[in-house]
């Protein structure tokens, strides 16, 4: 692409006629609010007017966050395919947690935002952390522009970079323009944001006598090019939404003229595996082996995705078939605005999607499906109207879109656990008491952050930040986890917990789901690698036999496994990345030293001191390496400690076997039938269906686990055994 900013396909999208406007917009004003509908050219033109402008001496950096990976990688190979330049040279490149193609001179760098927050914060973007932030920092440097795109979504890291950014306009720590961009037209929100004045002077250490300046902000309407969607609804609500929507799919195709690709929108992963295997059983059923064959092309779209298999799904049919054959992608909400996805007439949704939730009666928090917005309603039936008119079928009734529905997604800052956040803000030397949130969270939200803080040690009785908790901060990982992963370093076991955090914090699951006909062979594969103690080292002894395995057979045996190679070796790039970040991390050091000076009484270390006699060496550094892992996940995870409330014991005889050493079958558990609670009290849970304790007759007494789900149950997914001598 020329320095002219303008190709085939950018002149034809409706952001077109808008670049001298945005450019006027940008010279006039701090902050500009672009509303656009998806499609419209915004993500993949705006940034490259920016730096395009006057022979590309205006603004020589931008920087253009996006809420999810997926959103990012992809908008960024789109601009590079554009200007016919490679991603992660000089031009354009993207930044995503543990993946960074971008070079410092790189000029349009996208990236989550979750990775900007941690550039804003970290020591070699401003200062050394040892010396904490100084009246001379400078907010995000680096940039000339920062694009915040998809901002009607409110991640708590979004809501986190709109209050820093605000500060710093404010405050002149920041030389940068601001602009805000969103698929809807709802911005009032963040421009009544950033004209009111602060609650308070946020305590970036800098200096009193500096004058806080008002903050002027623009708007600039991209006009969309949708056609005319027909939505239709169920006459009745729909208890089996899945089955519902694979069976409207297949009856679509069925039913409507080519061409016209489909777009289901589902919760979460699992419902989209499910879906992909049923849709393919239907049309089978119904069209033939043959016919199924030929006319349909069944996708899933997550965020976990392999690239490969995205690209399939963004990619659209040939011209030259589009006639004879159709497209059906079973997608996730990253389906809702970040992305373009040509060819689709119709549009079918479950009005679910996944959201992290705190639960009722001191439950925690869990990943549960929840109904949409009216709003991301709205966006999911217009996906059906982008390239002309559509159909759209929700699997709701138009009353429940009328009544169950908010108007608007609750931002998550308000919905969920802050903790993270808290202590990105300490890390920055701010009091949370003052912070100009967009929307303040709950002080009973704060407060369970902080005592949560102050339960891992990252925080002393005065809530100042700790040595422990400086270097928590410097991790990218939850809090829980970084706690986890610093006593690994003072258990000299480090790698083994670098190993298993890589694949706690993924966003891609190493475990494929089997079809129905494969998943005793798949149980059978995963038993030979399971673990007594449960899934967390369970998932380290698969993450061994891969790195054991060679090279050129890793595929062969991830697929007798039924584990992801792409997944597993994403975790091993990750888990280099996090043994490098430890053992070069001034901070994490000094954690691990005040975690020696501490005489808590949980700061025992316990190594395994006896082995059975027939275990070799090499298994007996294996099993001391687990059983220091366990007990770095307790550190971690103490809050999620629970005790057996219902249980039986008898008939047991060890992990996996019954009295007569035969292998017993999941059916004859007893763990997925015990019921545990917490130490402290609350709701009871049970184990996940998928955990390797299904295998074990006898539950463990204690037990930790990684993260709570919620379907017709409570269930904790990733359940790990603790001794009870260790509580």
């Amino acid at each position: 692409m020329g320095k002219d900013g303008a190709n085939a396909s950018s002149l034809v999208l409706p952001i077109s006629g808008k670049r001298r406007e945005l450019l006027e917009l940008l010279n006039e004003y701090d902050v500009v609010l672009v509303s656009g509908e998806t499609g419209c050219g915004k993500s993949t033109q705006l940034p490259q007017f920016l730096i395009d402008a006057k022979g590309g001496s205006l603004y020589r950096r931008v920087v253009v966050t996006q809420p999810r990976r997926l959103a990012a990688v992809s908008v960024a190979q789109r601009v590079a395919s554009e200007r016919a330049v490679p991603v992660g040279g000089d031009d354009v490149g993207y930044a995503v947690r543990f993946d960074d193609r971008s070079t410092p001179t790189t000029r349009i760098r996208f990236v989550t935002h979750g990775v900007l927050l941690r550039e804003a914060c970290s020591p070699q973007t401003n200062c050394d952390r040892q010396n904490e932030l100084t009246p001379q920092r400078r907010f995000l440097p680096n940039y000339d522009v920062v694009v915040i795109d998809e901002v009607h979504e409110r991640s708590v890291n979004t809501d986190l970079l709109l209050a820093l950014t605000k500060t710093a306009l404010r405050d002149n720590s920041g030389s940068f323009k601001l602009i805000l961009m969103s698929a809807t037209a709802h911005l009032e929100t963040f421009k009544n944001y950033f004209l009111a004045a602060p609650k308070t002077i946020l305590p970036l250490n800098i200096s009193s006598s500096n004058k806080l300046r008002s903050i002027q902000v623009g708007t600039l309407q991209i006009p969309g090019r949708s056609y005319p969607v027909e939505r239709l609804f169920t006459s009745e609500p729909v208890d089996e939404y899945v089955h519902a929507a694979v069976t409207a799919c297949i009856q679509i195709h069925v039913d409507e003229e080519l061409p016209g690709d489909v777009l289901c929108f589902l919760a979460g992963q699992d419902e989209i595996e499910s879906a992909c295997e049923l849709a393919t059983e239907h049309a089978i059923r119904y069209l033939g082996v043959a016919r199924a064959k030929d006319e349909l092309v069944v996708c899933a779209l997550y965020a976990s995705l392999s690239p490969d298999e995205q690209q399939r799904a963004l990619r659209p049919l040939p011209k030259n078939v589009r006639n004879v054959r159709r497209k059906i992608i079973f997608a996730t909400n990253v389906a809702e605005t970040s992305l373009t996805l040509r060819g689709v007439r119709f549009v079918v949704d479950s009005g679910m999607c996944k959201q992290r939730v705190i639960l009722d009666s001191g439950g925690g928090h869990a990943l549960r499906a929840v109904p949409i917005s009216q709003a991301q309603a709205a966006q999911r039936a217009g996906r059906a109207g982008r390239e002309s008119s559509g159909k759209a079928f929700s699997l709701y009734t138009e009353s429940a879109l009328k009544t169950v529905m908010e108007e608007h997604e609750t931002p998550e800052i308000l919905r969920t656990d802050v903790a993270s956040a808290v202590l990105t803000l300490l890390a920055l030397g701010i009091d949370i008491r003052y912070f100009d949130f967009v929307d303040s969270p709950q002080r009973e939200a704060l407060a369970d952050a902080l005592q949560l803080l102050l339960e891992l040690g990252a925080l002393d009785n005065s809530c100042a930040l700790t040595d422990l908790g400086a270097g928590m901060a410097v991790l990218p990982l939850p809090p829980m986890l970084a706690r986890a992963q610093i006593e690994a370093e003072a258990r000299n076991c480090r790698n083994r917990m670098a190993a298993l955090s890589a694949v706690l914090s993924s966003d891609s699951s190493i475990l494929v789901s089997a079809k129905a006909s494969e998943r005793a062979r798949a149980d059978q594969a995963r038993k030979r690698l399971a673990s007594v103690s449960g899934d967390h080292t369970s998932l380290l002894r698969i993450f061994d036999a891969h790195q054991d395995t060679p090279e050129t057979e890793r595929f062969a045996f991830c697929r007798e496994h039924f584990v992801s190679h792409r997944a597993l070796a994403s975790a091993e790039a990750v888990q280099r990345q996090l043994i490098d970040l430890c053992s070069g991390s001034v901070a994490v050091q000094n954690a691990v030293q005040y975690l020696g000076r501490s005489n808590g009484p949980h700061e025992k270390r316990v190594k395994v001191s006896e082995n059975p006699q027939n275990t070799s060496s090499m298994e007996s550094d294996r099993l001391e390496q687990e059983w220091n892992v366990r007990q770095c996940i307790l550190s971690g995870y103490r809050r999620h400690l629970m005790r057996l409330v219902e249980g039986s014991v008898a008939n047991a005889n060890g992990f996996g076997r019954s009295k007569s050493g035969k292998p017993h079958s999941a059916d004859t558990s007893i763990a997925l039938h015990a019921r545990y609670t917490s130490i402290n009290g609350g709701p009871d849970v049970h184990v996940h269906p998928a955990s390797v304790l299904r295998w074990r007759r006898r539950p463990p007494p204690f037990v930790v686990y990684h993260e709570l789900v919620q379907s017709s149950k409570k269930y904790m997914r990733f359940v790990l055994e603790i001794e009870p001598d260790w509580i």
